[in-house]
């Protein structure tokens, strides 16, 4: 795992030349302004969003995406927060910003399993994380946020994408997490499968989610005839682990991924998952490691 918490896998910091003409205009476009607002309009399917592209590559920040207003006035708001953070501005989650659209603002973290479902472009440019999202969000005429008591009637136009998923109130949103971004994805755009294999040398059954270009994004191994949970690793904490200096700790806790792309591997069955039979076995996974890493410290303390 050679790739530093600040990495960018992009297009153009590979020197990839032969792209599709979405994916070049997109270059184009970073190159000449600096980044790029994609605008998905609203159609029969739910409302419009907007998102950047270019910040995470020229500056190292976080990629901003807004949902549920007009395009045309997304793009402007993305454009304006842009400006200030590249002008140094610092933008991170829950942080509240009172002079957007004047109105308030809050920047929230986005879960990356919804990235194929809305950021399909994006995906196509840097082609495998990191490239975090934060997502502002506005709130309703009474001043409430989605999250907060008096503002669930937000979620018809904007999603909550800090949850995970899983967690999130089925409706108009979580129906593109099956479809993927339904008017910026490309046809060969599919960021992320999920399947399971058996090592007989090591008693080990390994589930893995992997990216476009077949590096592991997240890895479970369940050893021996009672499949007890020895790991439970995400590449993307990993590389935080690795910049805040406490890899030690994490891979004590949780292990750590594949270190090459799966197409690198020797000869191996694979059988494919779904993303909920995956999660159903990483969500089990993680709680053991976590639950392991506490009796530790307790009979250490």
């Amino acid at each position: 795992m050679s790739t530093g918490h600040s990495a960018c896998h992009c297009v153009v910091c590979q020197n990839i030349s032969e792209l599709d003409s979405r994916t070049q205009a997109t270059v184009d476009t970073i190159h000449q302004h600096g980044w790029q607002v994609m605008m998905i309009p609203a159609d029969d399917l739910g409302p419009g969003w907007a998102y950047t592209i270019g910040l995470w590559h020229q500056h190292r920040i976080p990629e901003l995406a807004m949902f549920g207003l007009g395009i045309s006035r997304m793009q402007t708001l993305l454009n304006d927060l842009a400006q200030r953070a590249v002008e140094g501005q610092r933008l991170e989650a829950d942080q509240e910003l009172h002079d957007i659209a004047n109105v308030p603002v809050v920047l929230k973290d986005v879960d990356y399993r919804w990235y194929k479902a809305f950021f399909g472009t994006a995906i196509a440019y840097y082609r495998k994380p990191p490239f975090p999202f934060l997502q502002a969000v506005w709130p309703n005429r009474a001043g409430a946020f989605p999250w907060q008591p008096g503002g669930e009637d937000l979620l018809d136009y904007q999603p909550r994408l800090s949850l995970r998923p899983d967690e999130h109130p089925v409706g108009v949103w979580t129906q593109d997490l099956w479809r993927g971004d339904r008017h910026a994805v490309t046809d060969n755009d599919v960021m992320t499968r999920w399947f399971r294999s058996y090592w007989a040398e090591e008693d080990t059954w390994f589930y893995f989610e992997v990216d476009a270009d077949g590096w592991v994004t997240r890895q479970v191994e369940l050893q021996g005839p009672l499949e007890k949970p020895v790991a439970a690793a995400s590449s993307t904490e990993w590389e935080a682990a690795q910049q805040a200096g406490t890899l030690r700790d994490y891979e004590a806790t949780y292990g750590a991924t594949a270190e090459v792309p799966v197409h690198e591997w020797e000869a191996h069955e694979r059988q494919d998952l779904t993303v909920k039979e995956f999660e159903t076995v990483w969500l089990t996974a993680r709680a053991t490691c976590q639950a392991r890493a506490r009796a530790r410290s307790t009979h250490g303390a």
